[in-house]
């Protein structure tokens, strides 16, 4: 008979990357909206006829008790993904739409009333994600800044 040795594995070095990704995780959702507000399915459609890597694309945008707005997307197919993730709010009609993805700390600003017609425009590589706090400012006549799509962020 052979003895059996429960819990030897080998010896693993912790992986940086991944323990400081899940801890920009933890903070960014450590907020009201998350905790407190409600969660609504969003169907990303196709950025382009007969461009069907929407299906690989999932959202969910998080409304806080006081409006506050969180929006995730992540591709879960191991190729690029690319499509239009509808926001039809009205709060967003004459104004400028800033998206700021919490866990790449960058950020991009839309105009409200094309995310009224057309949604988010976003081209995530494999296993891609966002994780946007999103914000409305006061009107349109600021400066738009930023190109009418999205640059993917690479998965961490």
């Amino acid at each position: 008979s052979v003895p059996v040795e429960f819990r030897r594995e080998p010896e693993e070095q912790p992986d940086a990357a991944l323990r400081d990704f899940y801890c920009r995780l933890l903070r960014a959702t450590d907020d009201e909206s998350f905790r407190l507000g409600h969660a609504i399915r969003l169907e990303p459609t196709q950025a382009w006829p007969g461009n069907e890597t929407n299906r690989w694309l999932i959202a969910r945008l998080w409304v806080g008790q006081h409006r506050q707005l969180r929006l995730s997307v992540a591709n879960l197919a191991g190729e690029p993904a690319q499509g239009f993730v509808p926001l039809a709010l009205p709060e967003f009609a004459g104004k400028i739409v800033h998206f700021e993805d919490v866990l790449a700390e960058i950020g991009y600003d839309r105009p409200g009333d094309d995310l009224l017609v057309r949604g988010l425009y976003l081209d995530l590589p494999p296993y891609g994600h966002h994780l946007f706090r999103v914000t409305r400012e006061a009107s349109a006549t600021r400066r738009r800044s930023g190109s009418s799509r999205l640059d993917p962020v690479m998965a961490r």
